[in-house]
This record gives C-alpha cells, sequence and structure tokens, in this order.
C-alpha cells in the first residue's frame, strides 16, 4: 500500500505543508522445511535526501503455527548468540559499508534485542533497523544474509 500524508495548515503555526509517503511491502520469503517467513519492508519519505526503511520478519512452524525465534532456529541463545551476531554483523558492515570510526565499539553493545530476521532462498536473512550508529550512510534498516541456512541448522 502506499499512502501520502499531508501535514495541515497550522503546522507550527505557519502555512507550512509537509508530504510524507510511506509504502509498505510484505512478501513471504520462506515456505518449505516445514517454515513459513514474512518479511514486511517499510520505506517512508518525508523530503530531504534519505529515504528511511525498516524490515520485519515473521518466521513460523508449519506444523504448530508458532512464531519461531532465532535461538530456536540456530540453537545458541544468551551471550553465545549475540556474540556470533556481532561477528557476523561487523564482517558484513566491515567488508560492504561506509561505516563509522567507533562502529566497532557501537557493536560491542547489540544484542538480540537490535536484530529481527527472515528467510529468504533458505537462508536467515538479519534486519537491523537503527543501522545509523554503525553505517553514516543508512538512515534505517540494513538488510543482510546470515551464513545460517535452514537445511544445514536442520540438518538436511
Amino acid at each position: 500500500t502506499q499512502e501520502q500524508i499531508e501535514t495541515p495548515a497550522y503546522y507550527y503555526g505557519t502555512d507550512i505543508r509537509v508530504s510524507c509517503t510511506q509504502t509498505a511491502e510484505t512478501r513471504v520469503q520462506h515456505n518449505g522445511d516445514g517454515i513459513f517467513a514474512v518479511s514486511i519492508h517499510v520505506e517512508e519519505y518525508g523530503g530531504g535526501s534519505q529515504t528511511l526503511m525498516w524490515n520485519y520478519g515473521f518466521v513460523f512452524d508449519l506444523a504448530t503455527g508458532e512464531q519461531l525465534t532465532l535461538q530456536q532456529l540456530v540453537g545458541l541463545d544468551g551471550e553465545a548468540l549475540d556474540q556470533e551476531l556481532r561477528r557476523i554483523t561487523w564482517d558484513y558492515i566491515n567488508r560492504t559499508q561506509m561505516v563509522w570510526d567507533d562502529a566497532e565499539k557501537q557493536l560491542r553493545h547489540y544484542s538480540l534485542e537490535d536484530f529481527d530476521f527472515s528467510i529468504r532462498d533458505g537462508q536467515i536473512y538479519l534486519y537491523i533497523n537503527n543501522a545509523y550508529s554503525l553505517v553514516f550512510t543508512q538512515s534505517g534498516s540494513i538488510s543482510f544474509p546470515s551464513g545460517w541456512y535452514i537445511s544445514e541448522l536442520r540438518g538436511e
């Protein structure tokens, strides 16, 4: 869907009008291996030089209908999972993005709560929806492959 939001003429006591375009796209990313994965990609443009973007993933067990967590899929939890997420993220952003000088230090504070995920082409993709503290060219989300494949994680 796409909608345009127009700020009323009384915005901050002036006759300035601000138009904002917001687009959301939902996709089935994976439907197999007993897993159903959907992603939602949202873009919002309110003027200026960049569009804001966010990604959200929803992954379900087809047998139970329950939403699956990243811990359930990869078999790690706690600090072991946090460390692996930070390693994967650093490997990706340091190789492909324009990072802040202190990005590696900032990344040390990231944990599972800072990530969302979905499955695409049989691989878990990670989403960071507030990536600006790491990557100075991003005003919203980054999406990147984790290297974790569902077939390998399930021993197939």
